[in-house]
This record gives C-alpha cells, sequence and structure tokens, in this order.
C-alpha cells in the first residue's frame, strides 16, 4: 500500500474498509428480504411499517454512523465470546430455522451458554446503544424472548445449525455434539446493554413467553410479509416512538405528512435567515471575545491589575477567577497517608469544589 498523505484519504480507506467488513458480516445472514429474523419481529411491534420498508424497498448503503454502532455490537460479542470462554461453554451466532405458516424464519442468538452439568442453557442478546446510559429498551426483551420461545418449541426438531456444526440438527444433539453433555430442557436469557460511555446493564433474567405472545409474534410476522407488495402502506408507529429519528422510511412515512399553508414560505424563509445571521454573530462576538481575553490576560499579568480601561473611559475590562481544589491530587495524598478508601470519598464530598475558570466582565459606561 501507498504511503497516505492526506486526512480525506485515509478517511475514505477506513469508511471503505469497514464497510467491506460489515458485508462479510452481511453475507452470511443472507438475502434478509428472503425470512423473517427475530430482529423484524422486535422492531415491527413499534412499527410495521419501518421494518417493510426497511426489508423490502429502501436499498443502498447503510449510513456509516449506524455501520460504526453495527460494528461495535459485534465486537463486544466477540469479545464476551472469547471472554467467557475459560469459565463456560457456549455456541456462538447459533440459527433457528424454520417455517411457521408457510413463512420462513431464521433466528441468530448471539450467544447460548451451556450449563456444564447439563441442567440447561442461557441465552445472551448482546446490544450497544447510542445513549450515555445502558438503557433497556421493549424492542430488546422482545427479540430474546422470541428467541427463546423459538428454542423451547424447536427443541427436539432439526432446526439449529452453528458455525461449528453446519448440518441442521436438534438442539440437544448439537450440544452433545460439541460438548459431550446430555441437557435438560431449562432455558433463561440475559440482556447486557453496553453505553457510548463504555457502561454495562445487564437485565434479566428472562424466561420463554408463553403461547400467547408466540402466537401474537406469528400473526406479526405474517402481517410483516403480507406487506412486501406495499411497504409504505403498512401500519406505522403512532405518537411518539424512540425510533422515529433513525428511520430511513421517515420521509415518506404519513405520521410526519406536512399540511401545506399558503404564505408560510417568506416568513419561515426570514426566520431562516435571522437565525444564520446570529450564528454568525455569536461565532464573530466569540472570536472577539477569545481575542480581548488572551490580549487582558497577557497585560494583567505585566501589570497586576484587575481592571483595565480604555483611554475614553467608555469601556472596562475585569475579570473574576477562583482557587479550586483537584480531587485527584487530593485522593492520593490521603491514600498515600494511609486513609482508608471508605473515607476518602466521604472526605472529598465535605470538600468545597469551585470552577477554576476565569471570566471576563466588560462594562460599558
Amino acid at each position: 500500500m501507498k504511503m497516505i498523505q492526506a486526512n480525506q484519504e485515509m478517511n475514505n480507506l477506513i469508511e471503505n474498509s469497514v464497510r467491506r467488513f460489515a458485508e462479510k458480516g452481511s453475507k452470511l445472514l443472507g438475502n434478509r428480504a428472503l425470512y423473517i429474523g427475530a430482529s423484524d419481529l422486535a422492531s415491527a411491534a413499534g412499527c410495521l411499517r419501518s421494518v417493510a420498508m426497511n426489508k423490502y424497498c429502501i436499498a443502498g448503503q447503510q449510513p456509516f454512523q449506524r455501520l460504526l454502532t453495527f460494528q461495535r455490537g459485534h465486537a463486544l460479542e466477540r469479545s464476551l465470546f472469547d471472554a467467557l470462554a475459560p469459565f463456560a461453554l457456549g455456541i456462538e451466532q447459533m440459527e433457528i430455522e424454520f417455517d411457521w405458516n408457510s413463512i420462513k424464519h431464521k433466528f441468530h442468538l448471539d450467544l447460548v451458554l451451556i450449563d456444564q452439568q447439563g441442567e440447561g442453557v442461557t441465552v445472551l442478546e448482546n446490544k450497544t446503544t447510542r445513549s450515555e446510559k445502558p438503557e433497556l429498551r421493549d424492542s430488546y426483551v422482545t427479540q430474546l424472548q422470541v428467541q427463546m420461545g423459538a428454542l423451547e418449541r424447536f427443541w427436539d426438531q432439526r432446526c439449529f445449525s452453528a458455525a461449528q456444526a453446519v448440518e441442521k440438527t436438534t438442539f440437544p444433539e448439537l450440544v452433545e455434539y460439541l460438548y459431550g453433555i446430555k441437557l435438560k430442557k431449562n432455558i433463561n436469557g440475559f440482556i447486557p446493554v453496553t453505553s457510548t460511555q463504555d457502561e454495562l446493564g445487564v437485565y434479566g433474567p428472562y424466561s420463554p413467553p408463553g403461547d400467547s405472545f408466540w402466537d401474537e409474534m406469528m400473526g406479526l410476522s405474517a402481517r410483516l410479509v403480507a406487506a412486501k407488495n406495499n411497504p409504505a402502506a403498512a401500519p406505522y408507529a403512532k405518537g411518539f416512538h424512540i425510533l422515529c429519528d433513525y428511520c430511513d422510511g421517515q420521509q415518506s412515512c404519513p405520521k410526519f405528512a406536512a399540511v401545506e399553508i399558503d404564505g408560510l414560505d417568506p416568513v419561515l424563509q426570514g426566520v431562516k435567515k435571522l437565525r444564520e445571521a446570529e450564528a454568525a454573530i455569536q461565532a464573530a462576538l466569540a472570536e472577539k471575545e477569545k481575542t480581548l481575553k488572551e490580549f487582558y490576560l497577557r497585560v494583567q499579568n505585566t501589570v497586576g491589575r484587575r481592571y483595565l480601561a480604555c483611554p475614553t473611559g467608555k469601556y472596562r475590562l475585569s475579570s473574576s477567577s477562583r482557587e479550586y481544589y483537584k480531587k485527584d491530587n487530593i485522593r492520593r495524598m490521603l491514600y498515600e497517608n494511609n486513609v482508608p478508601i471508605t473515607e476518602i470519598d466521604a472526605i472529598l464530598a465535605s470538600a468545597a469544589t469551585v470552577s477554576d475558570t476565569q471570566s471576563l466582565r466588560f462594562v460599558w459606561t
């Protein structure tokens, strides 16, 4: 590879590499328009139109930001599998393939942990979020429960495969083939959720759903397939829905259809221009104030005065600053002086902390 000189060139190389890597993963899942997945049902429970549009109508490349989120999730799955390997037996990306009401379904389970004594299995559905805190969503629970429902219902049928065993087999046979364990039919599940701040939340345990939930999901599957010929007309989520902002079918969604009102264009154009002018003024003001602050600090350090006045006497500059405590330094000093860790936090909590930000005041007289 030749030497990369430009920032944009490196940016393009990374983006294209991530896309190619994501395409390899997509090939393993096959053409998702030809079957219903567990994630399809989980999302369709919130908005059937969104899933139908993405599945049967909208084509093209995924936004790069979304690809990064997906790849971060796949990396977490791989890391979790590797981390648990010394302590637990597991099957990664196990597939359950079955027909229900003549509709093909393929569910891909992130990680299935096998009890070494054969007492049962635990299904893990790993999730990553764009939020700062690990939040549990209804769709996560729906996806996990429909997976556990399929595992329970097709336990003794030849519907199961994995990377380690491609041929379709029953689940007990798959486990016995991989680990030599005779397994009891006992299932639970958990949902590990990782946030953008690398915080982890684990939710569960969950049990397989009852017949009414399964029938509802299979009915939803039939409605999703029925929407294939006209996805845009499928039912959509009413009111607020957390994923509307990320929906690729939002632009044509009836939920966001605008009411046309004559005479609004000039007003809106005027508001737009005023906001642009306001943004430009704010940017220019911030630059000028930054220059003044830097100038003031240089002069103040030279003459040692808090107040500076212009020759005309109409303008003055002054600053205010406060001392503050560096908690990390205090924590280290207390620790080095053998203060118990349990007492350090209490000491720091009782200490006053103020900002060290220096501010400028402009006075017009």
